[in-house]
């Protein structure tokens, strides 16, 4: 998101993450296929999210939405897609 006015961002970011997930690792609290799906699974996550609005500045992709019961029951969570809009060039 920040790499086009901070471009060490990402390496900051990465090389916080590699050493992490060596960290855990190498403590022997996880081992390397949990650190790496994990990895997988939240670079997915981010994609996903970040990829919330479109060009034109309106919401699309995945909307995740908590919210109680109003009978006090439970708890709900709604998960919605709205497909990114597409726009036709004609010339």
């Amino acid at each position: 998101m920040y790499k086009e006015e901070y471009p060490v961002v990402p390496y900051v970011a990465y090389g916080l993450a590699a050493l992490t997930a060596y960290a855990r690792v190498h403590g022997d609290n996880h081992w390397a296929s949990d650190v790496i799906a994990g990895a997988v699974a939240g670079h997915l996550i981010a994609k996903l999210s970040m990829s919330y609005l479109n060009k034109d500045g309106k919401r699309s992709g995945v909307t995740v939405t908590p919210e109680l019961d109003p009978n006090g029951d439970g708890f709900r969570i709604y998960v919605k897609w709205t497909p990114k809009s597409k726009k036709y060039i004609f010339y």
